[in-house]
């Protein structure tokens, strides 16, 4: 199973200043990848069966990167996560290679991040984390 989780975003902030008129005060960026790598098990009740439970058990890896400016300056943030992951749900196939499930999913990470400001400073930071319980409702191709 290899599940490919990307995402961003980009945005511009602006203020009004005493004369009405627009100003430029900064802006962010953001972007990420997470990669989720492992085994899947799927049970049913045999070829003609519409309705597979399943479960799954994997790593997980990724990579983030932001990014902020405005007129007193800019920062830039780069981070990694590995950890584990697992999951449990059902998969109703509409066809023998499509189908919609619904999923429980846990997660446990490790994330590091660097930073460094347009002064000069530099952050480092590290956390331990984890997610309980997201469900979610997706559609997925089999091949």
């Amino acid at each position: 199973m290899l599940d490919l989780r990307i995402s961003g975003g980009h945005s511009e902030y602006l203020t009004t200043d005493s004369t009405g008129r627009n100003r430029f005060e900064g802006l962010g960026s953001n972007a990420s990848i997470q990669a989720r790598f492992g085994w899947r098990h799927y049970a049913g009740d045999g070829n003609g069966t519409k309705l597979v439970s399943h479960y799954s058990l994997g790593v997980l890896a990724g990579f983030a990167h932001s990014v902020g400016s405005g007129r007193g300056g800019g920062s830039y943030q780069n981070g990694w996560t590995a950890g584990a992951f697992g999951d449990v749900g059902g998969t109703y196939l509409l066809t023998p290679r499509f189908g919609i499930e619904a999923l429980a999913t846990a997660a446990l990470s490790y994330d590091n991040t660097l930073g460094k400001v347009s002064s000069g400073a530099k952050s480092r930071t590290w956390s331990i984390g984890g997610s309980a319980v997201g469900a979610s409702l997706v559609a997925t191709l089999y091949f």
